[in-house]
């Protein structure tokens, strides 16, 4: 291999890597206006929290007065007739 090739690989790694370090040491340091947002959506989940121990009272379905309703089901309507075998055709 030349030199020019050896150089140009070089280079090209060099360039990976500084890549990878920016992206890698962008991540980690966060803009200060993200803190307000952290801190916001903390509160929000504060609030949001005890809605994972609600507890629904089931005793309304053991209740005999429940339990004597009735399901009302549909009734259908009068058949209907179809009309013409191809409506498509003229009178």
């Amino acid at each position: 291999m030349d030199l020019q090739r050896i150089i140009l690989i070089v280079l090209v790694l060099f360039v990976i890597g500084g890549g990878y370090y920016y992206q890698v040491s962008g991540t980690t340091a966060a803009p200060s206006g993200s803190n307000l947002i952290i801190a916001d959506l903390d509160a929000k989940l504060v609030d949001i929290r005890p809605l994972a121990t609600v507890a629904f009272d089931t005793s309304l379905f053991n209740n005999p007065a429940f339990r004597l309703l009735k399901s009302i089901t549909a009734t259908s309507g009068p058949d209907v007739l179809p009309g013409r075998q191809n409506p498509f055709i003229s009178f």
